[in-house]
């Protein structure tokens, strides 16, 4: 909150729309962050990592990326619950740990789920791992800037296409029209 504040006074003139990135280690310092980046700092956009340490918390599991992914849904619930989210504002989910943790929103009826961000479907790909029609169990580390200059095999292509192709289909149900 203290880092918005500052961002706010040194760059009020900077035209253009602002997202505003919830932080906490407790529910409690989240629902604070998030009302104070809806209702103070007042962000066009609010967005929700996918790696907060309050997720092991709330829905602790032995594989982190389990929790990471349930905890992030349990999030959004519980924020919904207590009124917190603001529907007439548009989210943006901050990368991925599970790329089958988006089918718990496309029946959801959160409308307020705007957009998201994640390399997850091509750094998999990349390092030959295809999702399966599951999605995955375990996450690759690497970002996918040190792999951007990298010489892709005609098989690595095919599995960040195939990828791409299931991740459509966790976040929206569709299946595209990437010819693999």
């Amino acid at each position: 909150m203290n880092q918005m504040a500052a961002w706010n006074m040194k760059y009020s003139d900077v035209p253009g729309k602002k997202i505003g990135v919830v932080q906490g280690k407790t529910y409690e310092q989240i629902k604070a962050c998030y009302t104070y980046m809806d209702e103070i700092a007042n962000v066009d956009m609010i967005a929700i990592s996918f790696d907060y340490s309050y997720y092991t918390e709330s829905v602790p599991h032995p594989n982190k990326y389990v929790s990471w992914m349930l905890g992030r849904v349990k999030l959004l619930g519980d924020l919904l619950r207590d009124g917190i989210i603001n529907e007439e504002k548009p989210h943006h989910l901050l990368g991925c740990g599970l790329p089958q943790e988006f089918q718990y929103y496309k029946h959801a009826n959160y409308d307020f789920i705007y957009s998201l961000d994640t390399s997850n479907p091509v750094v998999h790909g990349l390092k030959g791992i295809p999702y399966t029609d599951q999605g995955l169990w375990d996450k690759e580390s690497q970002k996918l800037f040190t792999m951007i200059n990298s010489e892709v095999s005609d098989n690595q292509w095919h599995d960040v296409l195939v990828n791409i192709q299931k991740f459509r289909w966790f976040t929206n149900g569709q299946t595209s029209t990437i010819d693999v």
